[in-house]
C-alpha cells in the first residue's frame, strides 16, 4: 500500500509541476497582449482628427453657428453638424491619390483562360453530310453535259432515240490542315486550364479553316480541297432582290430534277435579306425582321450562315450530292519528343485534320451573284 501511494505522490507532483510551468507560460502572454493594448491606445490617443481645412476638433465646434442657436435657446438642438474630418486610413495602392502611390498592393482576382479570339460556331461542317474514306483522295465518274434524250419511238421499225453519256473521272484529295504551338511544361502544370483552353484555341483553328477550304478551296492539285465556289455552277439571276435570285435558282434546279435543300450567305448578306423593308405602304418587313426567333430560312430552305463566304455571293446545294470526306477527324495532341523539347522541358500541342469535299455533279451547287445589277 505504502508503494501505491509513493508512486501515486509522484504523478501528483509531476503534474503539478507541468501545470505551474504551463501557466506561467499564459500568464507571460497576457502580460505581452496588454502591452500591445497599451501600446495601441496611447498611439490612438495621439491621432488628433483634423477638419479637411486643417482646424481641429474644439476649433470646428466653437465656430458652429447652429451649436451657439442651442446653447442660446433659440432652437432645441443642434440639428446635424459638419465636422468636416478627415481621418487618414489605410488605403489600396491602386486607389492612391499621392506621388508616389502609397498603400497595400491588392491582388486582382485571375480568371483562367485565354481570351481574346471569338470561336464562332461551325454549323457548315455539322449541316453537311460525311462520308468517312480510308485514303488520301477518292476518286468517282461523273457525268458532263449530261441531258435526258429519251423520246418517243416515230413507228414501228424506225430507230429509236440514243442516249449520249460523256463521263469524267474524278478526284477529290484529301487536305491535311495542322497548326501547332509550343508552351513549356512548367506553365502548363502551374496555368489552370492552359493546356485544355490552347487545346480547344487550336482545335478550332483547323477546324475553321475546313470550313472555308469547303466553300472556297482552289483546289487544282492532289492535296488542296476544291470547294463549292469552284466546283459548283454559276445561276445567272433575272430578278433583283436578294432573296428572289436564291428563290429563283432553287426553282431552276428543282425543274431540273435537284432537290436544293441548305443555303451558304455571310452574315452581312443575311442581314440584308432578313432586314430588307417594303419600298411602300408602311415599309414593314420583307421577311420575318429582326424579331423573329425562327430557325433563318430563305424560300423554305435552311441557312448557314458563315464568314467564309465571300459577301454579295449566295451558294444554293443539293446535300444528296455532296460530301464531306472524313479522313481524319481533328484531334489534338501533345508531345516533348520533338527537336530539343524533351531537353529544354517543353510540350509541342498540335492539332490536326485530314478531309476533303467531293461534289458528284456541279449542277447540284449553284453559285449566285447577289450584287451584280439587273
Amino acid at each position: 500500500m505504502s508503494d501505491m501511494n509513493s508512486t501515486l505522490h509522484d504523478h501528483l507532483k509531476r503534474l503539478d509541476g507541468q501545470l505551474s510551468e504551463r501557466f506561467a507560460d499564459y500568464d507571460a502572454k497576457l502580460r505581452n497582449i496588454d502591452a500591445d493594448l497599451l501600446d495601441v491606445q496611447q498611439k490612438g490617443a495621439s491621432i488628433k482628427p483634423q477638419a479637411r481645412n486643417g482646424s481641429n476638433l474644439p476649433q470646428v465646434l466653437s465656430k458652429s453657428q447652429a451649436l451657439a442657436d442651442f446653447k442660446s435657446g433659440a432652437s432645441r438642438g443642434t440639428g446635424p453638424i459638419d465636422l468636416g474630418l478627415s481621418i487618414k486610413a489605410l488605403t489600396s495602392l491602386q486607389g492612391s491619390t499621392s506621388s508616389p502611390q502609397e498603400g497595400i498592393d491588392v491582388q486582382s482576382q485571375r480568371e483562367i483562360g485565354l481570351y481574346g479570339h471569338a470561336m464562332r460556331p461551325l454549323t457548315l461542317l455539322e449541316a453537311l453530310p460525311v462520308r468517312a474514306i480510308g485514303s488520301n483522295a477518292l476518286s468517282f465518274t461523273r457525268m458532263t453535259d449530261f441531258s435526258n434524250a429519251a423520246d418517243t419511238q416515230e413507228g414501228e421499225a424506225t430507230s429509236k432515240a440514243e442516249q449520249s453519256i460523256t463521263p469524267e473521272l474524278v478526284t477529290a484529295p484529301i487536305e491535311t490542315i495542322a497548326v501547332w504551338h509550343d508552351a513549356s511544361r512548367q506553365v502548363l502544370d502551374d496555368e489552370p486550364g492552359l493546356a485544355q483552353t490552347l487545346s480547344m484555341l487550336l482545335q478550332h483553328g483547323v477546324q475553321a479553316k475546313a470550313e472555308s477550304q469547303i466553300i472556297a478551296g482552289a483546289g487544282g492539285n492532289n492535296f488542296t480541297i476544291s470547294g463549292f465556289t469552284n466546283e459548283g455552277t454559276t445561276f445567272v439571276p433575272t430578278v433583283a432582290p436578294k432573296a428572289d435570285r436564291i428563290g429563283e435558282s432553287a426553282a431552276t434546279m428543282q425543274a431540273s430534277g435537284y432537290q436544293p435543300d441548305l443555303v451558304i450567305l455571310h452574315p452581312n448578306d443575311w442581314f440584308a435579306i432578313r432586314s430588307e423593308r417594303a419600298v411602300s405602304g408602311n415599309e414593314q418587313y420583307v421577311g420575318p425582321g429582326w424579331a423573329s426567333a425562327a430557325e433563318p430560312t430563305v424560300y423554305g430552305m435552311p441557312v448557314v450562315v458563315s464568314p467564309a463566304v465571300t459577301a454579295g455571293t449566295a451558294i444554293v446545294v443539293d446535300r444528296r450530292l455532296v460530301a464531306v470526306l472524313d479522313r481524319m477527324d481533328a484531334r489534338v495532341e501533345m508531345s516533348t519528343e520533338s527537336g530539343n523539347n524533351f531537353k529544354a522541358n517543353i510540350a509541342t500541342i498540335l492539332a490536326e485534320m485530314r478531309v476533303g469535299l467531293a461534289v458528284f455533279d456541279p449542277k447540284a451547287v449553284n453559285v449566285i451573284d447577289l450584287s451584280t445589277s439587273i
